[in-house]
């Protein structure tokens, strides 16, 4: 019987193969053995890359152990496929609770919260194409310089959401507000109150950013 590992999981979790309570209770044992989060698999793929589009549980639970220090890579270093620093993976799956203090902690140890990953995304920019992710706009946002807010994409990048079929296609040179406007404009049977979501997150980017 093929080994149960970080990969599988999050594969499974996607999936919707596996319960809630499962998929915490084995991830859990996985990294109290120091599991690599980091770990690449035959597509040259983390369970990061993995969990990234529908693992939400899985990807939070290694969030918090890259942020424990028990990962093999430190703060500002890049993992997987898409050169994604921890600061991505804290925009992607921390929950409203506790991504100010981990931000606020992790910045007190110099982690940039605004590395760009090898299409030129920014955690926001990741938090800004995602739904549900008020809080993490709201953190990541409030701490951008002007300048990290300009910040722009440097590849084109298509891809589909578990929320509406249809394939999202991002131009490269897009802001991270540009990325929601791109995810808006395109997901026609997105339902209507997550598109209301994502309009949210331009009522929050609107303070401090001034819009193209």
């Amino acid at each position: 019987m093929p080994a149960i590992t970080l990969h599988k999981i999050a594969r499974l979790e996607a999936q919707q193969k596996i319960s809630a309570q499962q998929i915490e209770k084995i991830a859990k044992e996985l990294l109290a053995e120091n599991a690599d989060i980091h770990a690449l698999d035959e597509n040259s793929e983390t369970p990061f890359n993995i969990a990234a589009p529908a693992s939400p549980i899985i990807g939070r639970l290694m969030t918090n152990f890259w942020i424990s220090g028990k990962s093999s890579k430190a703060l500002n270093e890049k993992s997987g496929s898409h050169n994604s620093t921890l600061a991505q993976y804290i925009a992607k799956w921390s929950n409203a609770e506790e991504i100010a203090a981990q931000l606020d902690y992790l910045l007190s140890k110099n982690i940039n919260i605004a590395a760009q990953n090898s299409s030129g995304w920014t955690p926001l920019h990741a938090a800004c194409a995602m739904v549900l992710r008020a809080h993490a706009v709201s953190a990541f946002a409030s701490r951008y310089t002007p300048r990290q807010l300009n910040l722009r994409t440097s590849e084109s990048y298509q891809t589909r959401y578990a929320e509406s079929p249809e394939i999202i296609f991002y131009d490269k040179n897009l802001t991270a507000a540009e990325i929601t406007k791109s995810r808006l404009t395109q997901a026609k049977t997105l339902p209507e109150k997550l598109k209301t979501e994502l309009e949210n997150y331009l009522r929050i980017l609107e303070p401090v950013f001034k819009f193209t």
